[in-house]
């Protein structure tokens, strides 16, 4: 692990990609066909892509290791999804993938991956596990970024998760660049999500758990927030929080604490690792 850390660490190189890279997303599923789970993350792909019917989605199915690798070896995107079980030996073995009935340890794999990889799988990137995660496997065989799971997930809360990633990718991406942005990170792309799903993660509690909001204060916070974070306003936590307080008649001080009651939301199940920094997003063409 130390290697490979410092094989990161030391990795300044620049990985361009232009909005049209993003813009064709493939998925390796693998579940019996009995799973129930089976077809949720593609549900809410589509769902998300159709808003702007701008994304060409794939979606692979494979049941064994053989069908694992041959569609890995005839990749054509930059994005690549994984949709299907995960698991990990613990803290002196490896994470796997479940594919049918193998069990892919992503450190063996002979296959350069894509540059952007996203887990939507449990223990990927597993907190109880060893250094010999599934998706530091993933960075060891050519992926520059990784976005992977810290704990098990919900499997409909999870592909709301990754499918709105996709939706971003368009009508967030056309969004900025009407701004006058010219690029930006895949750092700053995911990193601003995170925060925006936080922001959703915390209103739903409100909304439907503790019944402090109603419909139409979630959604007057939830642009108000986005709006902050999309902004680059450092302070956007003390916005949220304020809006909070206005909109449910309490004070700033009750707002932290029900804060600190919800504690653990959805989104903190999810870790990016590798160097997303060095993925630029080009939102206008350079000339020459």
């Amino acid at each position: 692990m130390g290697s490979q850390l410092l094989r990161t660490s030391m990795n300044f190189s620049t990985f361009r990609l232009e909005q049209e890279d993003l813009k064709k997303i493939t998925v390796i599923r693998s579940f019996r066909d009995h799973d129930p789970i089976r077809p949720t993350l593609e549900a809410s792909l589509r769902l998300y892509i159709e808003k702007d019917n701008e994304i060409e989605l794939e979606i692979i199915d494979v049941s064994d290791k053989t069908q694992f690798f041959n569609a890995l070896e005839h990749l054509n995107t930059k994005i690549l999804i994984f949709d299907c079980h995960g698991n990990h030996g613990g803290s002196d073995s490896h994470g796997w993938l479940q594919i049918g009935n193998d069990q892919i340890n992503t450190w063996e794999l002979t296959t350069t991956v894509p540059p952007i990889i996203i887990l939507s799988a449990c223990l990927t990137s597993a907190i109880g596990g060893s250094h010999a995660s599934v998706a530091n496997g993933l960075i060891e065989n050519g992926a520059l970024t990784v976005l992977g799971s810290l704990l098990p997930v919900d499997a409909i809360k999870s592909a709301t998760f990754v499918g709105r990633i996709a939706y971003r990718l368009t009508g967030y991406l056309k969004a900025i660049e009407k701004l006058g942005v010219e690029s930006l990170t895949w750092r700053k792309f995911i990193s601003d999500y995170f925060k925006m799903s936080f922001c959703t993660d915390i209103l739903h509690e409100l909304k439907d758990k503790y019944e402090w909001i109603d419909e139409k204060s979630y959604q007057e916070i939830h642009i108000e927030s986005n709006y902050a974070i999309n902004l680059n306003n450092v302070e956007w936590l003390n916005v949220l929080v304020k809006l909070i307080s206005d909109k449910a008649d309490k004070s700033i001080e009750e707002v932290y604490d029900i804060l600190k009651e919800i504690g653990f939301v959805e989104t903190m199940n999810y870790s990016q690792i590798g160097r997303p920094e060095n993925i630029v997003i080009q939102l206008k063409k350079l000339e020459g």
